[in-house]
């Protein structure tokens, strides 16, 4: 299914190639994985975010460790 039109050479985009960058956030001075979505017939940026698994990941890890902590104290 096409979802967009490359801006650079027009190409119908049906798919996109992801590759891994590093985001540098300039307010708080952290460093996060990102992914930029290329078209895969001229290369061109279409996109660039920070990493959804890493970030769903990251939030996973909080959740494990603090999770059981605020649940003792809502408990108390």
């Amino acid at each position: 299914m096409p979802t967009g039109i490359c801006p650079k050479c027009e190409t119908i985009i049906q798919n996109v190639i992801i590759e891994p960058i590093e985001v540098h956030e300039k307010i708080n001075q952290l460093n996060r994985g990102g992914v930029s979505y290329l078209c895969p017939t001229c290369n061109a940026i279409l996109s660039v975010s920070i990493d959804p698994i890493l970030l769903s990941n990251e939030l996973l890890n909080i959740l494990r460790t603090e999770l059981p902590n605020m649940l003792k104290k809502a408990d108390s």
